[in-house]
């Protein structure tokens, strides 16, 4: 059976086919994606969610696309019950080997998240998170995506949602650029050459419609620059700077976080 997006029925080898490249890409990378990709953006991440901490509290929470399992690690101690949904099983045994470490009530399901949120139980999760996925799809599928999620929240549940966005080219700050330049982040790579998936910066009025079409309302939303530390472990020096730097820049920032809960 097809998928249902933008009101009309669309045969199931469109969602597969956009995402059989990003499949692939995660298969192979997925035991250094914690190294390349995770570690680097943990000091400006840490300072992010600390923001949307308080809003993170329920019985039942929803991590899709939970790829490496950061959002249930920092989140997973704060619900009674917590699903993570990937559709990359190599992904997915990373996550697992840390969660268990950590003794957190995950649950997993190796799964297409379009599969799960047209099948799973309405009015289930007192919390939802979305981060790092909304960009693989096209734009015109973001906002009947969410409606779809928004269908698995109950009343007065959130869903939080942070994404790369579109920023005018030659926008970063200079500060910014020269810092991230000769930080940890430049020198990093995989080991292995796989085609990259297809992804790309959204239009920050394109996540604010799609929450419009889900019919959510926004309560809390924050931009920042990706900034990323001189050192891994990061150092004292490294944090501050990273703090410093998005309080002078941030608003600008080409990551949009927000926060929206369902009436």
């Amino acid at each position: 059976m097809g998928a249902i997006l933008n009101g009309k029925r669309r045969e199931k080898g469109h969602l597969d086919r956009h995402f059989d490249k990003d499949l692939k890409y995660h298969e192979v990378i997925a035991r250094e994606y914690d190294g390349v990709v995770v570690a680097p953006r943990q000091c400006t991440n840490d300072a992010l969610y600390k923001k949307f901490a308080p809003l993170m509290r329920g019985q039942r929470m929803l991590d899709l696309g939970c790829g490496t399992g950061h959002m249930s690690l920092r989140f997973g101690d704060r619900f009674s019950e917590v699903l993570a949904v990937d559709h990359s099983a190599a992904m997915m045994d990373v996550a697992r080997a840390k969660v268990a470490a950590r003794k957190l009530p995950v649950k997993f399901q190796c799964v297409s998240v379009f599969d799960y949120i047209d099948t799973a139980p309405a009015d289930y999760f007192d919390a939802v998170c979305c981060t790092g996925f909304l960009h693989h799809l096209k734009a015109e599928d973001i906002g009947p995506t969410l409606l779809k999620v928004a269908r698995l929240m109950r009343p007065k549940a959130v869903l939080l949602t942070s994404e790369p966005i579109h920023v005018p080219a030659g926008s970063v700050p200079q500060r910014v650029s020269a810092w991230n330049a000769v930080s940890v982040a430049a020198t990093l790579s995989y080991s292995q050459h796989v085609e990259q998936p297809d992804e790309a910066p959204i239009e920050q009025q394109t996540l604010l419609s799609a929450f419009e079409i889900a019919g959510l309302a926004l309560v809390k939303t924050h931009r920042n620059w990706e900034i990323f530390p001189h050192h891994l472990p990061p150092r004292f020096s490294d944090r501050a700077a990273i703090r410093l730097l998005n309080a002078l820049y941030g608003k600008a920032g080409n990551v949009f976080t927000a926060a929206a809960l369902k009436p």
